[in-house]
């Protein structure tokens, strides 16, 4: 039976670099047996965007409607079953905000069978915060606090609640977990090895090399205080202000850690128990800690310290 491999994020742990590798090399990955579905966003390298947005049933604010979310998914049913293929892949962050009964409902409507296997990837929950809080200042135009950003978001830091309707409705048997590796940014070759497949050296090859480093990637800490100021402020085209802004930083700034160690310790035990469940459930191993991290304490605890002496530790 083919099987669906239904990428549902977390955002933040490479998925841009992944979704932009997957439509670049769709032609090598078919040679394979692997489908990268086109249809849905999938050929622009950005994503199943619109098709994962037409199962959210509350879109947030901060999200752009699809602009033809039946024909989204129409154009994607119409791929799947006459793409012929044994494993075929779907990638949006969006779908973690999706309703899964849906989902399935959708999947089970197409004319063929097929096993849907959900593929997940996790990440330490303080170097999330900060890396999400990132992207919602400069793209979205946030322009609370961190704290207060993080703490209005602290349920979807648990990753057991978050998967919990995905199993209920496809089995834990069929959600694949991984934990993103802030130093190794591997995303691509962690994607492959979800399915069952022997890939060609070739195509091996170019999953090792450099995968999309720097794509999305979050901005430096003098970047990110103006975009929050100015965020504050009405402005016609922010965003393309923004990064004329971001382009005269990029040489001069520091990174954006808003935690020292301590601090990020202690909001990373938050998790811990939600965590065992999580690991003990999907990885057959319980971690209290998810590790992975970027930055070691003591690289964290000297980035503060330099953060602390041009006064920028406090807005």
């Amino acid at each position: 039976m083919p099987t669906v491999y239904l990428h549902i994020g977390r955002g933040k742990t490479g998925t841009t670099a992944l979704q932009r590798y997957m439509a670049s090399v769709a032609d090598s990955l078919a040679a394979q047996g692997i489908h990268y579905v086109r249809a849905g966003g999938g050929a622009r390298g950005s994503g199943h965007q619109d098709f994962a947005k037409s199962f959210i049933r509350n879109l947030p604010d901060y999200m752009t409607p699809p602009s033809q979310p039946d024909a989204a998914r129409r154009s994607v049913a119409g791929e799947i079953a006459h793409c012929g293929a044994e494993h075929i892949v779907l990638s949006s962050e969006n779908f973690e905000l999706a309703d899964p009964g849906i989902l399935r409902d959708f999947f089970c409507s197409l004319p063929l069978s097929y096993d849907v296997k959900v593929i997940y990837f996790a990440r330490s929950q303080d170097e999330l915060a900060e890396s999400e809080y990132n992207q919602m200042v400069r793209v979205k135009g946030e322009n609370r606090s961190f704290k207060e950003y993080a703490i209005s978001y602290i349920s979807e830091y648990d990753y057991s609640s978050i998967l919990s309707p995905w199993t209920q409705e496809f089995g834990a048997e069929n959600i694949i977990c991984k934990i993103y590796d802030g130093v190794r940014s591997n995303i691509v070759s962690q994607f492959m090895e979800c399915m069952p497949i022997v890939l060609s050296q070739s195509l091996d090859a170019r999953i090792l090399a450099p995968n999309g480093a720097g794509i999305n990637a979050s901005v430096g800490l003098r970047a990110l205080v103006f975009a929050r100021i100015l965020n504050g402020i009405d402005l016609g085209d922010r965003f393309k202000f923004y990064e004329t802004i971001f382009r005269g930083l990029v040489d001069h700034d520091i990174p954006a850690l808003l935690f020292d160690s301590s601090e990020a310790r202690q909001f990373r035990e938050q998790f811990a128990a939600s965590n065992k469940v999580f690991t003990r459930q999907y990885m057959g191993r319980e971690l209290a800690d998810l590790g992975g991290r970027r930055y070691t304490d003591e690289q964290r605890d000297a980035i503060r310290s330099r953060i602390k002496a041009i006064k920028l530790d406090s807005w």
